[in-house]
């Protein structure tokens, strides 16, 4: 029996064991393919790998793991006996499209946010100016900035007008501020993606809005 995860391909629980020691698979992942091996039969029907309770094992994993998972695979047994493969499961329950879909509404979420905070941080610049018109009000107002102005060893520039950095020299640029905020939207979001896979969807959609409405 052959089972197909992925890329990778396992003929029986050796293959499961050296990809486990090799660190290419988690435990857990290990545990649902040897349980697998110990309980597919031989039969025309398609089997399918679902998420489930794995004895022994801490039931707190990741929720990028657990979503692997939850899609499991289908196991179709080849009555010719020539290799049998695995194919992920295109049929998923109305339950699990619903976690898919928050999954997609959360990654944009994050997005967003990220973008706001570069700005609030000061990390982008300002549009460069449309018209001779607005370029000028703009030098006038001193809302740019010429990297290394003061430093005579500074490179030369080979094209003034792309040396301009459209911004105002008021809003200072704090990388570290936005390294910091970054890591708490990541364990926020982090938060909520374990929601949307271990909870109901409705509990999901509910973490997700207020994920979506923080500040």
């Amino acid at each position: 029996m052959s089972i197909v995860v992925g890329k990778m391909e396992f003929h029986n629980r050796m293959d499961v064991e050296k990809a486990l020691i090799a660190g290419q698979i988690s435990k857990k992942v290990a545990v649902k393919l040897f349980d697998r091996y110990e309980s597919i039969k031989t039969g025309a029907h398609v089997q399918t790998i679902t998420l489930g309770t794995i004895t022994g094992m801490s039931p707190v994993i990741s929720g990028h793991e657990m979503y692997q998972m939850m899609y499991g695979a289908q196991v179709a047994p080849n009555q010719n006996k020539e290799k049998e493969t695995t194919m992920l499961d295109s049929q998923v329950s109305p339950e699990q499209a619903a976690r898919k879909h928050l999954l997609r509404r959360l990654s944009d979420a994050k997005d967003e946010k990220k973008l706001a905070l570069r700005q609030q941080y000061g990390l982008d610049d300002e549009k460069a100016p449309k018209s001779p018109k607005e370029f000028l009000e703009r030098i006038k107002a001193g809302k740019f900035v010429v990297p290394g102005a003061e430093d005579e060893k500074h490179p030369r520039y080979w094209d003034s007008y792309n040396a301009i950095r459209w911004r105002d020299p008021a809003v200072k640029e704090d990388q570290e501020g936005y390294d910091l905020a970054k890591v708490v939207l990541s364990k926020a979001a982090r938060d909520v993606e374990d929601a949307i896979v271990v909870k109901t969807p409705e509990e999901g959609l509910k973490a997700l809005q207020g994920f979506e409405k923080a500040k």
